[in-house]
């Protein structure tokens, strides 16, 4: 019997930086792009020399900006659909640090009035350090969410505090509490609110902690809900109107709002008699309601509650997805991926089968008509179901890169009890696929850590057990990728989408591994980084990371070299811009990138932050402590495949 090692470790929980690396910025960002850096930066800037120091404390830690302005960009959310998100500026990230080690205690607090919410910050979150088989478990959700009950046996932070209730809602749906609630009431009502991050009116969150009338005539004071909507503005262009989506201090926001509003909900039903857990129970996750009751009448008094209620915060319900339904409770959603998971097993038994403990591939006569089969399935389910791609894609994927990490695990043990190894290149290649083939019609950021995570782990695979392969392979995924960029080019059909294509950079981030034959295309990079559009930080960051140093890439290093230049300019709008903020503090400690470029770019920012000029000499140690200490983009030291396991974790929004 394995014997397991316990090892127990604590967080530190008077280090308030921390906050910077679990809820100041969005997840769906480029893989590559992370706050690791800017974390370990804010650490060591009291013992870093004098001129970095100075730098810092003038851009972060303790500019006089009167705002900052996020860097807003756009992530796809379905087939037809877009995700507005925000990046704050580091100086805005810093003072969300400064605000948990003010008000830690009482966020908890005001988001616990009632237990209708489904994800509510329950306590400060704290790691303990675990080598046992709960611990490898989490071992590829490193970012997720921490539950109270899993708070222990994480092995790294991943949410400054640990939640209680679910990460997903539709783990609700398989929950006893779900069952509980279907047993007991025969009528569901699924709602949402309208476009609740950008209808979110700053000023109400002191309505939610105190009154209105408290608030309106005590708007200068320091106290939780004042410094709380100062910070929500001065991090969001000075508006009062809407706040930055993406963070987890958004959500965190929203919530102490929405648990006022919950209480004031059970409380108005209570005095005309509708009683919470006895007539109704409600459940909301972020900004969807489920209402659980046994008549129309109650149904239709308690919603015009909740209506209520919260026009009285300048939000409203969204009358477009109101959904009712009548036992037995199943969504449209759920029953069409229960239709697909019927046919994916269908699949994987004929590509798969066990050896022993291990997941070992069958010999495929024809594979390519195998592939086309299990798409073919998934049309009919979603023709039948008058479903689009984006109900089933994501689930298909993950459960795709699934049986590829089965196989790849198994792999060892197979091959010494007799598999052929031959059937496992052909095999492992036609899952990725149809991994490719479903993310390329319904392409998310969630999904693409999934593909990128299975390219990594099959070309590392296939370089260490079938390096004869490696070329073909190269090519195949070469030209997926391929495919995937050009269908979604920049034209009249996607121009609604998204600026930023980090649905994309992600795969071609991925694909950096896969050198010499499996190198893209110049004009496939060209598309990717710039693609008829302004050039952002994300995409000029990301295509330095993949073409490196290469020779081949040379004209395409001077181009985006050229747009960081015109991006940055003077550098006079870095006090207040993320984008532009981000873009330079990377792009000094960028290795690809002359040392001397990089120094006129420092000495522009230095004099834009009113700092002295430096002599070449003190600007070529300068550059050289940037690059060694790197922020948000770790050039030379980054594993994708780390970061992808560390990253992944699924979409709130």
């Amino acid at each position: 019997m394995n014997k397991r090692r316990f090892i127990k470790g604590n967080l530190r929980r008077s280090d308030y930086l921390r906050a910077v690396l679990t809820d100041t910025a969005p997840y769906e960002m480029p893989v590559i792009v992370s706050n690791d850096g800017f974390y370990r930066n804010l650490v060591a800037a009291g013992t870093a020399p004098d001129p970095i120091k100075e730098v810092v404390e003038k851009l972060i830690t303790k500019t006089t900006a009167k705002y900052t302005i996020p860097f807003r960009y756009k992530v796809m959310k379905d087939q037809d659909s877009v995700r507005g998100l925000s990046l704050p500026h580091p100086a805005a990230q810093y003072r969300i640090s400064e605000f948990y080690q003010n008000y830690e205690p009482l966020i908890p607090y005001y988001c616990g009035w009632t237990s209708i919410s489904l994800r509510r910050p329950e306590k400060s979150g704290s790691t303990f350090f675990f080598r046992s088989d709960r611990s490898d478990e989490n071992r590829y959700r490193n970012n997720k969410v921490d539950l109270q009950e899993l708070d222990k046996l994480v092995r790294n932070p991943a949410s400054f505090y640990a939640y209680k209730g679910v990460q997903r809602l539709y783990k609700f749906f398989d929950s006893s509490d779900f069952l509980r609630l279907e047993k007991k009431f025969s009528r569901m009502t699924m709602m949402d609110i309208s476009k609740c991050f950008s209808s979110i009116y700053t000023h109400t969150i002191s309505w939610a902690v105190k009154t209105a009338d408290h608030a309106k005539h005590h708007t200068h004071i320091n106290s939780f809900g004042n410094d709380f909507d100062r910070l929500m503005m001065w991090m969001n262009y000075g508006e009062t109107n809407g706040i930055c989506i993406g963070p987890e201090t958004s959500r965190i926001f929203a919530e102490v709002i929405l648990s006022r509003i919950d209480l004031n909900i059970t409380q108005q039903c209570a005095e005309i008699g509708i009683l919470s857990g006895v007539h109704f129970e409600l459940r909301r996750y972020v900004d969807d309601y489920i209402l659980f009751c046994g008549t129309d009448e109650i149904e239709a008094e308690v919603r015009k509650i909740i209506e209520e209620r919260l026009s009285e915060y300048n939000l409203h319900l969204n009358s477009q997805k109101l959904e009712k339904f009548q036992r037995p409770f199943i969504t449209q959603k759920s029953h069409t991926i229960n239709l697909t998971k019927k046919k994916l097993y269908d699949f994987f038994e004929g590509i798969t089968e066990r050896n022993g403990p291990a997941l070992v591939p069958k010999k495929i006569h024809r594979p390519d008509a195998l592939v086309r089969s299990l798409i073919n399935t998934i049309k009919s389910i979603c023709h039948e179901q008058r479903a689009g791609y984006d109900i089933v894609a994501n689930y298909v994927i993950s459960s795709l890169v699934k049986r590829i990490e089965r196989l790849i695990d198994g792999h060892d043990s197979a091959i010494e009890n007799g598999v052929d190894i031959s059937l496992y290149p052909p095999a492992l290649l036609r899952l990725l696929e149809a991994a490719f083939f479903l993310y390329t019609v319904n392409p998310t950021v969630a999904s693409s850590f999934n593909v990128s995570r299975a390219v990594i782990l099959i070309w590392r695979h296939f370089q260490s057990k079938h390096p004869y392969e490696t070329l073909s392979a190269a090519g195949q995924i070469q030209r997926w990728v391929s495919q995937l960029v050009r269908q979604h080019q920049p034209g009249e059909k996607f121009e609604h989408r998204a600026k930023v294509h980090v649905e994309f950079l992600n795969i071609i981030l991925a694909t950096g591994e896969i050198d010499g034959a499996g190198d893209l295309d110049e004009a496939l990079l060209r598309q990717a980084a710039f693609g008829g559009r302004e050039s952002d930080y994300f995409s000029l960051v990301s295509c330095l990371y993949y073409i490196k140093n290469r020779a081949r890439y040379s004209n395409l290093r001077a181009d985006v070299q050229a747009a960081i230049e015109k991006r940055l300019g003077d550098c006079k709008t870095i006090y207040a811009r993320s984008h532009e903020a981000h873009l330079l503090l990377d792009v000094l400690s960028c290795p690809f990138l002359p040392a001397n470029y990089r120094a006129r770019l420092l000495s522009r920012a230095r004099a834009a932050l009113g700092l002295s000029a430096r002599t070449n000499a003190e600007r070529e140690s300068d550059i050289a402590y940037f690059q060694a200490n790197p922020w948000f983009v770790q050039w030379d030291r980054l594993d994708i495949l780390s970061m992808i396991q560390k990253k992944e974790l699924s979409s709130v929004y």
